[in-house]
């Protein structure tokens, strides 16, 4: 990363113009730094260089800002990127939903599934999981058979996670459930 920054920063002093992969390159590398300030100072940059931020810069932006905890701040980034005509990223939606449910702010996980327009795998296993570790394995199970419903699919250690929590916690018949949704998606998998 180092000398990935180095020389990217050797091209800007030199003059070198340069395109929006490696402004978002750079801005991912910010991100994972923790650098969040360089980072948006590089967006600045690259608008006032004639590149617009596009839907990869606004997800890279989102995970770095879940990840530094600024949980607030990315659903700002989200509805700005919305506001900008962008069109819906699953990947930045995804990274919030994951943020939310660790920690544990699982309602507004579910609020923002809600209103994602796709959502897929990692969608739902974070969701899963964010559920489980709060112990509401009963909604777990229903978003688990929802998923499957949809042709997505979980990990298996939150199928694991929801069964195991459902057993524990009396709800025999949901288990039941949550076993024969597998067993049909199974099936119904080409």
């Amino acid at each position: 990363m180092e000398e990935a920054n180095t020389y990217c920063d050797l091209m800007i002093k030199n003059g070198s113009r340069l395109d929006s992969v490696c402004y978002n390159t750079l801005i991912h590398l910010r991100c994972q730094e923790g650098k969040l300030d360089d980072a948006f100072e590089l967006v600045s940059m690259m608008e006032e260089g004639g590149l617009e931020s596009d839907e990869y810069t606004f997800a890279i932006l989102v995970n770095g800002l879940c990840k530094m905890g600024h949980i607030e701040v990315a659903e700002k980034q989200l509805c700005y990127m919305e506001i900008s005509g962008m069109r819906s990223n699953v990947v930045a939606y995804n990274c919030l939903v994951a943020a939310l449910c660790k920690s544990q702010e699982v309602d507004a996980a579910i609020r923002l599934l809600h209103c994602m327009k796709l959502k897929d795998n990692f969608t739902y296993t974070s969701l899963v999981h964010g559920l489980c570790k709060v112990g509401r394995y009963h909604m777990a199970s229903k978003f688990l058979r929802i998923c499957l419903h949809e042709g997505n699919d979980v990990l298996t250690s939150a199928k694991r996670a929801v069964i195991a929590g459902l057993r524990s916690s009396g709800f025999k018949n949901d288990v039941r459930k949550v076993r024969v949704a597998l067993k049909m998606a199974k099936l119904l998998r080409p």
